[in-house]
């Protein structure tokens, strides 16, 4: 796979401090000529990074993730090269969108669930 990047992107909205987290796959062919692909999870409430781990991204988790000696070993799943990925057209920008859906959160605690306050389509789409 190409290099992968990951961090959160600060935005203000409803008097509220949201950490979006981001996960940035570059393109296993042209980075700096080929598209850069945005992929959001339908939801709210679905994580992207499921999107992207059973689907679309280069490495793939699946049912066969935790039959291999090296998850029986450490307990931790195996990943798979996935020859239809994304990547291998473009580079793929994640986001894990609304807060606090996946690794994205509000305020200063990243383990509370109601900082980000009552999330619904109204609200998503004043955004």
């Amino acid at each position: 796979p190409g290099r992968m990047f990951s961090g959160f992107v600060d935005v203000e909205a409803q008097n509220v401090t949201m950490h979006v987290h981001y996960w940035y796959l570059e393109s296993e062919a042209e980075p700096l000529l080929d598209p850069t692909l945005v992929w959001t999870n339908g939801g709210p409430g679905a994580s992207s990074m499921f999107g992207v781990l059973v689907e679309l991204g280069p490495l793939l988790a699946n049912a066969d993730s935790l039959g291999t000696p090296s998850a029986a070993a450490t307990g931790v799943p195996s990943l798979f090269r996935n020859e239809y990925a994304w990547t291998k057209l473009g580079s793929v920008l994640m986001f894990d969108w609304p807060p606090p859906v996946g690794l994205s959160y509000c305020g200063d605690d990243p383990t509370s669930l109601d900082a980000c306050g009552t999330w619904d389509d109204d609200s998503m789409a004043q955004l």
